[in-house]
């Protein structure tokens, strides 16, 4: 569906525009409306260069995006037919995909599209193309320097070194699947590791984080998705000099192949703030608590520690404190038919207001708000469950089922609060407020843009400043206390403040983000990592 606001600026750039936008939204997701989408994208790049921002600024479903790019591509194709370079154009259109999107068959209208568009116009070798315009990206001719070195500067962004992963995945789509298992042999092999070369004057100490796969996607690692969001780089602080971040990503590593490569580290991050799902899926606990153990370093977040943080093992400790509480929470098994999961909710909830979501999806994705009994049954096939012993296979790893409490403040709009704890110095990172029960910054920035009076980013981005006047004391300290409880090094929380005064807590782990204009939880981070650094060497 295209935004009101992209909508509001066809019309004023043209009619035309404007009624193709509305046909769009009213034509239900499938072909059709990819096609309706790729044709208003063209007439836009063609006619109003200025909406092109805010299709870029992703204000726009995914279906619409990924027909915005498929558009450009297969102009591309049009107009440099003999460019080897369209090639890795088709690709970055499949990279920029949202995280949380999943293969989808609107992810493959779109290369179909391209597909068709490349037949058209005599380009019907693209698959080949790609392979071979990947191998060279990779793999330069042997014995020339220069095609070596402009490798290794390609390879030195790690958004760069990311593309070459999930090239794998568009050229297995594409039905090219040696190329895409050397595309990703090759990359296990070479690059799991990414080292902070800046120079030393730049740099006090050396801190390497541990991620899982970058934008992993559940059909490489089922049930991995949207955890490692600690801060890569603090570059935005401007602090000279700073710790050196290297990172180092575990899926599928040899430890023993890459660790002489390895620059010894005075910290290290577990940077996999996912809990007990993604940690036992991925088999990385013991892996990273053997590379802690061989460089003699102090581990931030112990993985065994982030396990009991799942909605689940928070709800059961946290429970109701009076100040602060989580909301009644079960957890649905995959291995549920649809019947047993709707009798298994009546019997836990009756006719009381719930939340169905999925137990990996993040930022707002795969929720339900169910209002009334009838509408569990479509909720719960969203999220993959079936009385159909085959389709069931395909549901999502589990759902979690969470009472439902309006957290609406007197105002009539719904914010959600989120802190950080640093060892033992909390830190406010933002407020997020809608107008709706699915509170998320993209919400936020949708009802700002209808009343800008209403300052809501402004308030947000300050909130690391007025954190002690926006939260009571009281409830702090109850937030403080069960954060420390947890046994981590850092850890954030999301809440709601009731008009009681009390606290309805959402969530609290490592997984949370942190944004680059949230200054002062960042520099919070960044000091912790350098007393740690500190105190490493002073050992020493």
């Amino acid at each position: 569906m295209l935004t009101d606001t992209l909508l509001t600026a066809a019309r004023k750039a043209a009619p035309e525009l404007a009624r193709m936008g509305e046909e769009i939204n009213r034509t239900e997701p499938g072909a059709k409306r990819l096609a309706l989408a790729r044709r208003f994208f063209s007439r836009v790049s063609a006619e109003a260069p200025r909406l092109q921002a805010l299709v870029v600024s992703d204000m726009l479903s995914s279906d619409a995006a990924i027909a915005f790019k498929a558009h450009l591509c297969s102009a591309a194709l049009i107009s440099a037919p003999n460019d080897h370079s369209v090639a890795l154009a088709m690709l970055d259109g499949i990279e920029h995909l949202h995280p949380q999107t999943k293969v989808s068959a609107t992810e493959r209208s779109a290369l179909t599209a391209l597909l068709e568009t490349a037949n058209e116009t005599g380009r019907g070798d693209l698959t080949r193309t790609l392979a071979i315009t990947l191998r060279g990206y990779i793999e330069p001719p042997e014995g020339s320097a220069a095609a070596v070195a402009m490798r290794d500067a390609r390879l030195a962004n790690m958004q760069t070194r990311i593309g070459l992963w999930r090239a794998g995945r568009l050229l297995s789509m594409l039905g090219a699947d040696g190329p895409a298992a050397h595309a990703r042999n090759l990359y296990n092999e070479r690059y799991p590791y990414h080292r902070d070369h800046r120079p030393a004057a730049e740099v006090e100490g050396r801190v390497l984080v541990l991620n899982a796969r970058p934008w992993l996607k559940a059909d490489t690692i089922p049930g991995v998705h949207n955890h490692s969001n600690l801060p890569h780089s603090l570059m935005a602080l401007q602090r000279r000099p700073s710790p050196a971040i290297d990172v180092l990503l575990l899926h599928e590593l040899d430890f023993d192949d890459v660790k002489h490569r390895i620059a010894p580290p005075d910290v290290i991050l577990n940077n996999i703030g996912g809990a007990a799902e993604a940690l036992e899926a991925s088999g990385h606990s013991d892996l990273i608590q053997r590379i802690a153990a061989y460089f003699e370093a102090p581990l931030i977040n112990h993985p065994e520690k982030v396990k009991a943080t799942t909605r689940l093992e928070t709800a059961r400790r946290i429970g109701d404190r009076g100040l602060i509480f989580h909301p009644e929470t079960h957890r649905l098994a995959p291995s549920l038919t649809l019947s047993e999961a709707i009798k298994r909710l009546e019997a836990l909830f009756g006719d009381a207001e719930i939340i169905l979501r999925s137990t990996t999806a993040h930022m707002g994705a795969d929720m339900h708000r169910i209002t009334n009994r009838e509408e569990i049954p479509a909720a719960l096939k969203a999220l993959g469950f079936s009385d159909d012993s085959e389709e069931r296979g395909e549901a999502v790893e589990a759902a979690y089922a969470i009472a439902f409490h309006d957290f609406r403040s007197s105002d009539g709009l719904w914010r959600k609060y989120r802190i950080y704890r640093f060892d033992d110095d909390l830190a406010g990172l933002h407020i997020m407020t809608a107008d709706g029960w699915n509170v998320h910054r993209k919400a936020m920035r949708a009802l700002d843009a209808r009343d800008p009076s209403l300052r809501l980013e402004e308030k947000s981005a300050a909130f690391g400043e007025t954190m002690r006047k926006d939260v009571p004391a009281p409830v702090l300290d109850a937030l403080e206390a069960a954060m420390a409880e947890t046994g981590l090094d850092a850890v954030g929380v999301d809440f709601a403040l009731l008009p009681d005064g009390r606290a309805l807590v959402f969530e609290m782990n490592a997984a949370m983000r942190i944004d680059a204009q949230e200054r002062v939880a960042l520099s919070r981070f960044a000091d912790m990592l350098d007393q740690r650094i500190a105190r490493h060497r002073a050992r020493r």
